[in-house]
């Protein structure tokens, strides 16, 4: 796309963008406000629920119509079993619980995923879930805020079934069909004609409502797992799911004992209720276990701490009831010593609590920090279990993200002074990681890597301190498994080698046959086809049979020349006739008897040669021919000196130039294997032999380039025998 393409089409999608922006703004202000106004006719309509709940639930009126739970039946003519006052509290205390429940993981959605349609959704449609009869007790009129706050939690959650977690609908058809069976549903109860309200339906209209509704929501979401190409968001559909089967799995095993066996609560149907209510806390749970994966991290000391004060005034208001409560069961009695007994108990369980709790939060935000012995423990008791050795630093970093609740860890190796990641836990790492060298007996053996759990939450000092510690351990392991991982590298190598070695020989094999086959063969037929031809002319034309004769002659010299060439290819035979010394001399000789080489060539030899395999000969002659090809053309150089001496088992092989040297994208022995093709052989040659080859360009008053191999004189197992 050129420059004025892209302008446009950046123009073009700024607008689109722009609009996007303002929906999503204003749909998280809107779902916002609504939540922020539910809660506050929550919480004002709780002063006058407490009267209610003592006037009418318990009080010397019949009725208890607009409870949300049922009330606790008395002994007849007694009391309740908490009092009438404490029990009007443990009503109060649950709803505000529960509600607390639904709003914090609304809360923390709408704080953490701002920019979020399907967050903004949900945060508002736990909200409306949670909102209560409560308020009907408040303001007269406002009977209609219930059951519309119900109706929107229904349409939200209708909403998020058909859109979670792609944000699109799987199915075109999907949405209208779901559309149209809430409308079905919630429509007629406000038109004036009773007939066709909700509670008149007969039950197969409802059973086949039910289906239609909500087997729409759950294809859509069955769809949108199937369709889903990443692992995160299947993961997330399955907790969503997980939640409201959860949910309802609870809720029909709760209210089945009312069926098989009546008499099972008793007629106390509170806790029924509660038992029910309790059941439903599965689905803000699973909603912000599938939203908020990966943020948590994110959320600010503050409200981790309004979090933390918020647990603990519900503990404290449990363990207030439950002692109000065992003192009346036993003393049979309702008193206001038992209200201040319990209020000094929970005085002195105060900072406990507190104290668990805040180390509750610090581990599941932050992990094992504060305990490192645990996590070493953890740490040898997984490596107890049989791993291969390649996959023992996969348990180590698993072990440090899962302890630590980090979003990545990753271990690396280097090999020839380049990293490369040998165990990873997580997801992706980018530019934020903190990298920590794993150093033993001072060589350092690789790096850990460790990602901040939030973008712009860097890792404390105790983060880092706690790091340092499983740095040091990882080092200890990697350093046991150096030796193991540098065989298992070596085996490959060896086995890439190999490959590399049956595919030459097979290409090899080839062009030999293709040579044969192709020009020999033809040639061959063609002059014996010649030689017939001569033979029948002899008597009957003999000049003719002269001069095919001649041609066969002819033919034959060249094909003999063809044969000499190559079989010259397969090894050259001056190593054959005057040894590698003096063929060296003579390649030396050709390369600067060509137009344009102003290079002189010296070839020094440290005595004489002892005898050498043949592969040995051919390797080092076919390096120095390659390497001085390499100095006439590309070198600029006009010297060039060329030593062959043993020493110690091996043959020293040196080519020296003072030419311009190698540049960097030229040098084939970097650590990453790089470098020009032609130098690069030289390697695999001194390398198929079990020999070295170093190229480097020395800092010299000579210069230029510098190339030594080392080759062994003798195969591998005739120097093991010997030794």
């Amino acid at each position: 796309m050129t420059a004025e393409g892209k302008a446009s089409f950046a123009t073009s999608t700024e607008p689109s963008r722009r609009r996007k922006i303002r929906r999503l703004s204003a749909l998280y202000v809107a779902a916002t406000a609504g939540a922020l106004g539910l809660t506050a006719c929550f919480l004002a309509a709780l002063p006058f629920y407490y009267d209610y709940l003592i006037s009418t639930c318990y009080g010397p009126t019949s009725g208890c119509e607009w409870a949300t739970m049922s009330p606790i039946a008395a002994a007849p003519g007694g009391a309740p079993l908490f009092g009438i006052a404490g029990t009007a509290w443990l009503h109060l205390g649950l709803d505000a619980v529960f509600y607390a429940v639904y709003a914090a993981v609304a809360g923390l959605i709408l704080l953490l995923k701002p920019k979020d349609s399907l967050g903004s959704i949900a945060a508002f449609s736990l909200v409306c879930f949670a909102f209560g009869n409560q308020t009907y007790l408040g303001w007269e009129g406002a009977a209609w805020l219930v059951p519309a706050a119900q109706t929107a939690a229904i349409a939200g959650f209708m909403a998020f079934a058909l859109l979670f977690p792609s944000g699109r609908a799987t199915r075109s058809w999907l949405p209208w069909v779901a559309i149209a069976a809430f409308l079905v549903r919630n429509v007629p109860d406000v038109l004036p004609y009773p007939a066709i309200h909700v509670e008149r339906w007969p039950l197969a209209l409802s059973l086949l409502w039910m289906v239609v509704f909500y087997g729409s929501l759950s294809y859509s979401q069955f769809t949108q797992y199937r369709e889903a190409s990443a692992e995160q968001g299947r993961e997330a559909i399955r907790k969503v799911a997980v939640g409201f089967i959860g949910a309802f799995a609870t809720l029909i095993a709760v209210s089945l004992p009312l069926v098989a066996w009546p008499e099972f609560y008793g007629g106390h149907l509170f806790w029924l209720d509660l038992a029910a209510r309790s059941a439903m806390l599965w689905i803000p749970l699973s909603l912000g276990a599938a939203l908020l994966k990966h943020r948590l991290w994110g959320v600010p000391p503050v409200v981790r701490s309004g979090i933390v004060y918020a647990a603990l005034l519900v503990i404290s208001f449990a363990i207030y009831l439950a002692v109000v409560a065992y003192l009346a069961l036993v003393f049979q009695t309702e008193s206001g010593v038992f209200r201040l007994i319990a209020t000094g108990v929970v005085a002195v369980l105060f900072s406990p609590i507190k104290n668990a709790l805040d180390k509750l939060s610090n581990r599941i935000v932050y992990g094992r920090r504060e305990d490192p012995v645990t996590f070493l423990v953890r740490l040898g008791d997984r490596l107890r279990e049989p791993f291969a050795p390649e996959r023992v630093l996969d348990s180590v970093t698993a072990t440090i993200r899962e302890a630590m609740r980090l979003p990545h860890a990753s271990i690396t190796i280097k090999i020839r002074g380049v990293e490369t990641e040998a165990a990873a836990s997580g997801g992706g790492r980018d530019a934020s990681a903190v990298r920590l060298p794993l150093v033993v007996g001072g060589e350092e053996l690789g790096g850990l890597y460790a990602m901040p759990r939030a973008p712009g939450e860097p890792l404390s000092s105790a983060d880092g301190k706690l790091l340092q510690l499983f740095a040091r351990e990882a080092a200890r392991i990697l350093y046991d498994l150096k030796q193991s991982l540098d065989i298992g590298r070596l085996m490959q190598e060896l086995q890439a080698s190999r490959e590399k070695l049956v595919y030459a020989r097979e290409e090899e094999r080839r062009t030999i046959r293709n040579n044969l086959h192709d020009d020999l063969a033809p040639r061959l037929a063609s002059l014996a086809l010649l030689a017939s031809a001569a033979r029948d002319l002899m008597e009957r034309d003999p000049s003719r049979a002269k001069k095919i004769v001649s041609e066969l002659e002819t033919d034959i010299r060249e094909a003999a020349g063809d044969i000499r060439a190559f079989v010259n290819n397969l090894r050259p035979p001056a190593l054959d006739q005057y040894g590698l010394s003096e063929a060296v001399r003579q390649r030396a000789e050709r390369w600067t008897q060509l137009e344009g080489a102003n290079v002189r060539i010296v070839v020094t030899s440290d005595g004489e040669l002892p005898p050498l395999p043949a592969a040995v000969e051919a390797a080092a002659y076919r390096i120095v021919s390659e390497a001085l090809a390499n100095v006439v053309k590309h070198a600029s150089a006009t010297e060039c000196r060329v030593s062959i001496a043993p020493k110690e088992g091996e043959l020293h092989i040196e080519v020296r130039d003072d030419g311009i040297g190698l540049s960097e994208e030229k040098k084939p022995l970097r650590d990453d294997g790089a470098g020009g093709v032609g130098l690069t052989s030289l390697r695999e040659r001194a390398e198929e032999l079990g020999g070295t080859l170093r190229i480097e360009s020395p800092q010299d008053g000579f210069g230029g380039t510098r190339i030594s191999a080392r080759l062994p004189m003798t195969p591998r197992e005739e120097r093991r025998g010997t030794d």
